[in-house]
């Protein structure tokens, strides 16, 4: 291989245009001019296109992306119900001051979050809290049905809830109670979790009541009064400690120990025997002083009115005495013979002998001599005469 150049290649010779592409490969411009232009064309032809397309996908990127910011402005809109008030903290804290916190019913539109949250508070519904303590253990289904599992065996204090009675007894105690928010702001804020000092307050409650009852009571007669002591106590706690709430009502439930039930079900069904006896004995007794009373006021009214027809008769026989006195010392001869004639007109006609004395004219006293004992007058029949006999006179 030597050092001596070579010449540059040269192109093949291209063969000659054949007949009707002259026209088309050379057309105006004659031999020897260039196309390199045709090709500088398409490239301008795809940069447009790419343009185009790059600009409707940036309009179609800024409508979507106006939508999304629209969305995300209008993210945090809300509607606030009939029986709620709205709250909007804006960076953890309340918009407003006093009663200004609390946003009407109605569509509510607050910064979108993490600027702002809303929350809403039911402020008239009836809201419910639950014992935690007091109850034994239960099933999953029965907790969540409120009915009993039917479980038993002996008390286990590590497992089961139970609570101590004033006479020294067991007894298993759940409960529940509504409640109304009365102060939105306390209840809201004042708090990290006021649901938890109403079941701390509900818990005590009940602890407290039921120490202060006996096991008798509680389980028989005594659920109403036990009750509506334990709705006092959960008030007087949530005012005390002022959790903005108006306790409504309270609702337990109360059973023995479980493994000793039939023997407290035994014990009650005694008692209630026995109370109802005494009701019995009592509502009898009840009944019979009641109809001892009605004889007596029958017996006193009667005699009052006997005593009242008795004077009456004396003061109708007094008047009468009085009018027979003023006719005596007017006429006493007369007075007395018309007496005598009243007096022989009403006993006459019961008395078989009458013995009539006059008075003497001389005006001596006579002597009256009777018989005591006198024979009986014995009537005799007259003799009949004898048919057979012969007539007088032969």
């Amino acid at each position: 291989m030597s050092d001596t150049p070579q010449p540059p290649p040269q192109d093949p010779p291209q063969p000659p245009p054949q007949a009707g592409q002259q026209g088309h490969d050379e057309h105006d411009h004659g031999p020897g001019h260039s196309h390199e232009h045709s090709d500088e064309g398409e490239g301008d032809a795809g940069t447009r296109a790419l343009a185009d397309a790059l600009r409707r996908s940036f309009a179609v990127l800024k409508f979507i992306m106006g939508g999304l910011v629209i969305v995300f402005l209008f993210s945090n809109v809300k509607i606030v119900g009939p029986e709620e008030r709205g709250v909007i903290l804006r960076f953890g804290k309340p918009v407003g001051e006093g009663e200004g916190i609390l946003l009407p019913p109605g569509p509510k539109l607050a910064w979108p979050y993490p600027i702002d949250e809303f929350k809403t508070i039911p402020i008239s519904r009836i809201q419910q809290v639950a014992s935690t303590v007091g109850w034994h253990r239960t099933s999953a289904l029965a907790a969540a049905t409120g009915e009993d599992d039917g479980g038993g065996g002996a008390l286990d204090p590590l497992r089961d809830g139970y609570l101590m009675t004033g006479d020294a007894n067991i007894v298993h105690v759940r409960a529940v109670f509504n409640y109304r928010i009365t102060d939105p702001t306390r209840y809201l804020f004042a708090f990290t979790n006021t649901p938890v000092l109403l079941t701390n307050a509900l818990n005590n409650a009940i602890t407290y009541v039921a120490a202060h009852s006996s096991v008798d009571a509680m389980l028989r007669s005594g659920l109403a009064a036990f009750n509506e002591q334990v709705r006092s106590r959960v008030a007087q706690l949530a005012q005390e400690q002022g959790l903005g709430v108006a306790v409504e009502n309270v609702n337990a439930d109360i059973i023995p120990p479980r493994s000793v039930k039939p023997f407290f079900d035994q014990a009650l069904q005694a008692k209630e025997q026995v109370n109802q006896d005494t009701t019995d004995v009592e509502t009898k007794a009840i009944r019979t002083r009641q109809e001892a009373e009605n004889i007596a006021l029958r017996i006193v009214f009667a005699a009052r009115n006997e005593l009242t027809n008795e004077l009456v008769q004396i003061r109708n026989e007094t008047n009468r005495f009085h009018a027979l006195l003023a006719d005596f010392e007017r006429a006493p001869e007369l007075s007395r013979q018309r007496f005598v004639s009243e007096l022989m007109q009403k006993i006459g006609p019961a008395i078989d002998d009458k013995l009539i004395l006059r008075d003497r004219a001389d005006g001596q006293r006579q002597q009256l001599r009777l018989l005591i004992n006198r024979e009986e007058k014995l009537e005799f029949s007259k003799p009949t005469s004898d048919p057979a006999a012969p007539a007088d006179g032969h």
